[in-house]
Formats: C-alpha cells, sequence, structure tokens
C-alpha cells in the first residue's frame, strides 16, 4: 500500500457524522517485456494485530489498469466496508487499535490478498494475490 485518500460526504442519517470512503493506492509492478493490462481487482484487506486478524473490507478497482513493459504504476482501489452504511464504526476501532499499537513504538501490518485479473494470450487470467505491507506508525 502507498498510500489512502479519505473523502468525507454528508451522512442524511446523522447529519453530524459524516460518511467516509477510503481510497487506498496500491503499487503495481510490470517485470514483463509486454503491456499488461489489469481488469479487475478483487481484494480483501484486513489488520494484523497481537489479538489477531481485524478485517476491514474489500480493495476493487473502479476502472481497468494498463501496465507499461518493465515498470511500475500506481491505482486507485476503492474500499469496500464490511458495514453497509458507514466505515466510521470500523475506522474508530481500527483508530484505537492502531494509536494503541503506536503507544507501544509497533509497526502496523495490513494484509492483502485476492486475485487479479489480466488479460493475456489465454484470455482473461485470475492471478492469486497475498502480500503483507508494513507501515511505520509515529509515538
Amino acid at each position: 500500500m502507498v498510500d489512502v485518500r479519505v473523502d468525507l460526504k454528508p451522512n442524511p442519517n446523522f447529519p453530524l457524522i459524516p460518511l467516509v470512503d477510503l481510497y487506498p493506492q496500491v503499487s503495481v509492478e510490470n517485470p514483463n517485456d509486454t503491456k499488461v493490462s489489469i481488469y479487475k481487482f478483487d481484494l480483501e484487506i484486513q489488520l494484523i494485530t497481537a489479538n489477531g486478524k481485524e478485517y476491514i473490507g474489500k480493495l476493487q478497482n473502479e476502472t481497468p489498469l494498463e501496465v507499461e513493459p518493465i515498470s511500475k504504476s500506481t491505482v486507485v482501489l476503492k474500499l469496500i466496508p464490511e458495514q453497509k452504511q458507514s466505515i466510521l464504526p470500523k475506522l474508530l476501532l481500527l483508530a484505537r487499535q492502531l494509536s494503541e499499537a503506536a503507544r507501544r513504538g509497533e509497526d502496523a501490518e495490513f494484509e492483502i490478498y485476492g486475485t487479479v485479473e489480466v488479460d493475456s494470450v489465454f484470455g482473461k487470467l485470475p492471478i492469486p494475490v497475498r502480500e503483507i505491507s508494513r507501515i511505520k506508525l509515529k509515538k
């Protein structure tokens, strides 16, 4: 994970508590000599804590992506939270867990797993993905 964009929008049910959309950005590398077209990201993300894993939600792309040969690209994915209404309760729980980890001087670990569907000579091919990203937390 490279970065996360946060969008706030009005909540018609609770005007004082906005709805939050998160758009994680991930880096994609193409080590091949030919251009790669990625049609679909179907990923899950969870926070790894001392108490186990905390499921956050799904990560999906909104548009296809082409990655040039022997290059890296960044793609913005949309976080679809476990809760259908607002991700705010989940964010508050995650913020508490991350702040406690920061006080202890620990790093945050996120596990991203699922499939990425690419165009190949055999048609659209799902490629399994499983990666753990470490993020340094400040005290």
